[in-house]
């Protein structure tokens, strides 16, 4: 039996059963079984190539001290493994490759999207606030776009809100101090205080005092109103005292040529709106537009409130504009610029534009030979107002 299992074994190599003594009692080497039987196994001259093993029994009462060596060739343990080889490359190739480009594959989606937000950060240093396109992931670098996106958009209403309106502030108070240099030149015509004067000088000679100094009176009334600029908004009842002031003056020059009407509802008169926006346009229809007139001229000036707006209606029947010239004139006040003629007018819109932005409405109409209508629609809604 123990023949017979060492016979059909299929191990490669050579195995020999060895009694107590080293002899060799049972081998599966067919050839030269009868030949080694009973001799020693060191007496067994195997290649050099030949891997040995052997396993002594212990424990077991009938094959105390019984032995199994063997020897197997080497090269036929290196077939199996060369034929292994191709699998473990191959599996090698798998398990280093496939990871690989997993990773190249990942880290160069996290290099795309961080250079894209690095690239959105230059142009913040530029002032383009330029948000990047939304994603959807959730991961650090999508969260890190989104507050990205948050802060570029915070910073750019900040800088609307606040920068621009610091801009606008310098601008306003940039346009008052010019205004104030040319207050003498735009509020009051040279040509008017030369004949005013000259006026003042011959009637004083003519007549007693007290109307004469009425009318001085008006006139450093209105110098003082003009050169002073420590406010920027005076009440309508202010304005029309001013108003007021400089047609006592004109009809002091004009005589019986010239009449006017001011009306004010009582309910506005306590509005503030800013400093001699009126006047200049009251000046323009007495200098240019009665002046001319060959006959009596009538300057009136309404003021009102409605549909929460106060409402200015300058009328006056002087010489009016032709289209052309009204054209002409709406593009220059247009205009950024402090040269013409109007220049008070001028300086009176571009102040309007300033305060109030686009919740004003300017609006003139006129017909060459009958006059002029001026209308000015300014917000009473206190946000609105200027200086708050």
């Amino acid at each position: 039996m123990i023949r017979q299992y060492f016979h059909n074994s299929g191990f490669d190599g050579k195995v020999y059963l060895l009694d107590p003594g080293g002899h060799i009692q049972f081998s599966n080497d067919p050839t030269a079984e009868e030949a080694q039987i009973g001799k020693r196994y060191s007496e067994i001259q195997f290649p050099n190539k030949m891997i040995p093993f052997e396993l002594t029994y212990t424990g077991i009462n009938y094959l105390e001290g019984w032995s199994l060596q063997g020897v197997m060739d080497e090269e036929i343990v290196l077939k199996e493994v060369r034929k292994s080889r191709s699998f473990v490359v191959w599996l090698a190739c798998i398990n280093f490759v496939l990871p690989s480009i997993i990773i190249a594959a990942m880290s160069r989606t996290i290099h795309v999207r961080l250079v894209r937000i690095l690239k959105h950060m230059k142009k913040v240093k530029t002032q383009n606030f330029q948000t990047i396109p939304p994603e959807d992931a959730r991961d650090e670098i999508g969260q890190l776009t989104m507050e990205f996106n948050r802060m570029t958009e915070t910073i750019h209403n900040l800088i609307h809100e606040v920068y621009l309106a610091d801009i606008q502030k310098k601008d306003l108070e940039l346009k008052q101090q010019q205004a104030q240099l040319h207050a003498l030149h735009s509020q009051i015509n040279p040509h008017f205080l030369f004949n005013t004067l000259e006026s003042v000088r011959m009637r004083s000679l003519i007549k007693g005092e007290r109307e004469t100094a009425k009318i001085v009176h008006n006139m450093a009334k209105m110098f003082r109103k003009s050169i002073s600029w420590n406010q920027n908004d005076v009440t309508v009842k202010e304005e029309l005292e001013l108003i007021e002031s400089f047609l006592q003056i004109q009809k002091y020059r004009f005589g019986e040529k010239l009449q006017y009407t001011i009306e004010a509802d009582p309910a506005v008169l306590m509005y503030r709106i800013p400093k001699m926006v009126i006047l200049p346009f009251v000046e323009n229809a007495s200098i240019h537009g009665i002046e001319s007139s060959p006959g009596v001229g009538i300057i009136q000036l309404f003021v009102s409130m409605e549909n929460d707006q106060l409402h200015i209606r300058l009328k006056d029947n002087g010489i009016g504009m032709s289209h052309a010239k009204l054209e002409e004139l709406l593009s220059y006040l247009d205009q950024n610029t402090d040269m013409g003629e109007h220049v008070g007018m001028k300086n009176a819109y571009s102040r309007l534009k300033l305060c109030y932005k686009n919740h004003f409405t300017f609006d003139i109409q006129t017909w060459e030979g009958e006059g002029t209508h001026i209308q000015i629609k300014l917000p009473l809604d206190p946000s609105a107002m200027p200086g708050d």
